[in-house]
């Protein structure tokens, strides 16, 4: 056997952060729930072991070798809007996926989360974020803390960073 390019052994743990307690922990996939999502995207769920709040964590961030963009908004129609507004603008990118609630670009994600950012985000870190709430902002500001995120101003700004980097590969 001859081997062409080396693998690396998955890991087989998950990283969590509890937003109601700032508590960040790990464990093996073995000590948590996997949940299956078509609607938004498969997760990880456990129980805090500070507070014994239920906390998630989304199966697509833990990906490390992508780039992760995450969309908030309050309304269905709004998230709507947004995914085809960006859909629009990176027309001309090779490679684009559009999946419900999440566009594929080899390297790249950008995931699509609406509601309460309480149910809807935990567990994601985001690498750019952007919502038209303010309590979807301060929830993301939190997670993209813990992975040195930026906050983008809106869906234009959105769409030149993917493009930007797009072309830095």
């Amino acid at each position: 056997m001859k081997i062409i390019k080396e693998g690396k052994i998955p890991t087989t743990t998950i990283r969590f952060y509890c937003g109601n307690c700032g508590c960040v922990f790990e464990c093996e996939k073995g000590e948590c729930t996997y949940c299956g999502d078509q609607r938004n995207s498969d997760y990880y769920t456990a129980k805090c072991p500070t507070c014994r709040k239920r906390v998630y964590t989304d199966v697509m961030t833990m990906k490390k070798d992508r780039i992760t963009f995450v969309v908030h908004t309050m309304s269905d129609y709004d998230l709507s809007q947004a995914q085809e507004n960006i859909l629009t603008s990176l027309s001309g990118i090779p490679g684009v996926f559009n999946m419900p609630h999440c566009i594929d670009i080899p390297g790249i994600e950008i995931l699509f989360r609406c509601g309460d950012p309480e149910t809807c985000l935990g567990g994601l870190r985001p690498d750019y974020y952007v919502s038209n709430s303010i309590s979807g902002l301060e929830f993301l500001r939190q997670s993209a803390e813990k992975c040195d995120g930026k906050r983008l101003k809106d869906i234009d700004e959105l769409c030149n960073k993917v493009i930007e980097l797009v072309k830095e590969k």
